[in-house]
């Protein structure tokens, strides 16, 4: 009998340490690479955005378009800061999958790959103000978003 309850104490600290395991694995380390992309909501353009953000170690590109099949884009390479992309992929893993978006929602695809080679491919909605489009802005320098955001913000204006 005390056999069988050592059988049951040791099977269920493995399930609680596999448990804790999955949990910490759930939080992305650096360097991450892939790519996030934003779809912004369903309006035509000027007023439709676009954006993508492709990670490759220490190599980042930030490109802003205002979609529909429009040729016209600006981007710009940058140098990613390890935390920020990491915490980034790991606001994507948190991110409920969405297989159906509703009309109208802002989109953000992502597929990464983080530093212990954990794959993360997600789609959600996004909203401008919520933590995925926070964390996922942040993975780009500010004056690189500012600079190529700006760039399309002028177009849109003179539209």
């Amino acid at each position: 009998m005390l056999v069988c309850w050592l059988r049951v104490a040791v099977a269920a600290a493995l399930l609680l340490t596999a448990a804790g395991c999955a949990v910490t694995q759930r939080d992305c380390e650096p360097p991450v690479s892939g790519s996030v992309a934003y779809t912004g909501s369903s309006v035509p353009p000027p007023f439709h955005v676009e954006w993508t953000i492709t990670l490759d170690g220490d190599r980042g590109r930030f490109e802003v378009t205002p979609g529909y099949g429009s040729a016209q884009r600006w981007g710009a390479d940058f140098r990613p800061d390890p935390a920020a992309t990491a915490s980034a992929c790991t606001q994507v893993v948190r991110a409920e999958e969405v297989d159906d978006v509703p009309p109208g929602s802002a989109v953000i695809v992502a597929d990464l790959r983080d530093g212990f080679g954990q794959s993360v491919r997600r789609r959600a909605v996004a909203t401008g103000s919520g933590d995925l489009y926070t964390a996922v802005k942040a993975a780009v320098p500010e004056t690189t978003w500012t600079e190529v955001y700006g760039q399309y913000e002028r177009w849109s204006d003179r539209q």
